[in-house]
């Protein structure tokens, strides 16, 4: 797939904690139109570079040796303009959410096809969010739960004991 943008190449950095998956998606941003600044194995790396490069997008995987969710706290705070998108290897709701609270512009599996990953940087860029697909029916059921318990808390006809 390649990208449709006229405009200069987004420039983007990968941290994830495998080499072989920061390869592999450096490898598949490029393919796209992408220009990889930087790939970092930890934290302290990842957020060294985004300071230096200022990327426009930085991918990070939640599970970063020295921490993917203060990774992208630090890069958040830093710097406002650069979005972030968690990597994540499985669906685990609490964590999504936890990223979302640190600054995450989206949350994605790693396992997400080559040709899709650029739809979702693309969305970031956009001011949208990106977030699999397989998290979505999760995240609207702990929504529908988190609005939920409150008015049965509030409700008269619920005995107390």
């Amino acid at each position: 797939m390649t990208r449709s943008r006229t405009t200069a190449a987004a420039t983007v950095l990968v941290a994830d904690r495998r080499r072989v998956t920061r390869e592999a998606l450096a490898d598949a941003l490029r393919v796209a139109g992408y220009e990889v600044c930087s790939t970092c194995a930890d934290a302290a790396s990842a957020v060294s570079d985004a300071a230096r490069l200022r990327p426009d997008v930085c991918l990070v995987d939640v599970d970063l040796p020295g921490g993917g969710l203060t990774t992208v706290r630090a890069i958040v705070t830093a710097h406002g303009a650069t979005r972030v998108v968690v990597l994540a290897s499985a669906v685990r709701h609490q964590e999504l959410f936890a990223a979302l609270r640190a600054g995450a512009d989206g949350y994605v599996l790693k396992d997400i096809d080559p040709e899709r990953l650029p739809t979702e940087i693309d969305a970031v860029l956009d001011g949208r969010a990106a977030l699999s697909r397989e998290l979505t029916a999760g995240l609207i059921a702990e929504f529908r739960a988190l609005s939920v318990a409150p008015e049965r808390a509030n409700d008269p006809r619920r005995s107390k004991q």
